[in-house]
């Protein structure tokens, strides 16, 4: 039982400091990233995912990244460019407030 417990905290604690990470900070080219998706620039979009291949993964000072901003603007072509870049929009990792991409399509007209 004391075990079941001890590796629960852990697991908790592991989720926590990822949450925390110190490399999640705003950039130059996460705002870019932020202003195609929502205004679905592909062309700009296509033209920062080719600039780097942090731009998939890289995540703001609040733990987001281009698929939170891809499911919020519900923006489909920012989702296939993550995934065709080698990225997993629906890896399942969390930003500074415990959730996933995917939640930020959350209204009932979301179509993930």
């Amino acid at each position: 039982m004391f075990r079941s417990f001890a590796l629960l905290t852990l697991v908790s604690m592991s989720r926590h400091a990822q949450a925390d990470d110190s490399s999640w900070q705003d950039t130059p080219l996460l705002t870019s990233l932020w202003q195609a998706t929502s205004s679905s620039d592909n062309d700009a979009i296509d033209r920062l995912m080719d600039s780097t291949e942090l731009a998939a993964t890289s995540r703001s000072a609040d733990g987001r990244g281009l698929a939170w901003w891809a499911y919020e603007f519900q923006n489909a072509y920012a989702l296939a460019s993550i995934i065709a870049n080698g990225g997993d929009p629906e890896s399942g990792d969390e930003d500074e407030q415990g959730k996933p991409a995917s939640d930020m399509c959350a209204s009932p007209d979301c179509d993930k």
